[in-house]
């Protein structure tokens, strides 16, 4: 692909997932969706192969006063963790180039869930080295077939228990976890 072409998708990819995210923050209800390490959306340049070609945010989508607030800029780079992610569901399914961290409840999988969303759970131990990188998720995706609507572990020593939901693209993805938070508010 030639630069100039590059540019202009980064620059698509970086807006799509700016509007993603000032969506999350006008949804009041997706503060309580939001994990003790803070949330994170990425969204990946088409045929992206490492963590330079995968946008997010350059910190979190935090809780104040039951208010989610992005918290930094959205740049490419970024997010180890959910760039792991997001890279590895890619192997599978070029389709899915957004996902997003969602505190694991399981008042939340119900939710999720009662919309139709297909979450798996991944119960087993992840190999040594993905828990000394803390990354259950990348290592969860490779076990499966398809990239699921989302997948949920409980965690480990050190790391938070999370809900990893996969879409297309970030504004479309935003407004499920909009109707996920709304849902659990009935």
């Amino acid at each position: 692909m030639p630069k100039s072409e590059k540019n202009q998708d980064s620059k698509k990819i970086i807006s799509s997932l700016q509007d993603a995210i000032k969506m999350l923050e006008e949804c009041k209800e997706f503060s309580k969706l939001i994990p003790e390490v803070g949330s994170n959306m990425v969204y990946a340049l088409e045929n992206a192969k490492t963590r330079e070609d995968v946008a997010g945010l350059t910190g979190r989508i935090i809780k104040v006063k039951n208010q989610a607030t992005a918290v930094g800029e959205v740049e490419f780079g970024w997010s180890k963790y959910m760039g792991s992610v997001i890279l590895t569901a890619l192997t599978i399914d070029k389709e899915k180039r957004a996902a997003i961290s969602l505190r694991n409840d399981l008042k939340i999988v119900s939710a999720c869930k009662s919309l139709g969303l297909e979450l798996i759970e991944f119960g087993e131990k992840a190999p040594e080295s993905y828990v000394k990188e803390k990354c259950v998720t990348p290592f969860a995706l490779l076990t499966l077939k398809e990239v699921p609507d989302g997948i949920y572990d409980h965690g480990d020593i050190g790391i938070e228990p999370l809900i990893i939901l996969f879409g297309v693209e970030p504004l479309n993805l935003a407004q499920t976890v909009c109707k996920v938070a709304k849902a659990l508010e009935d």
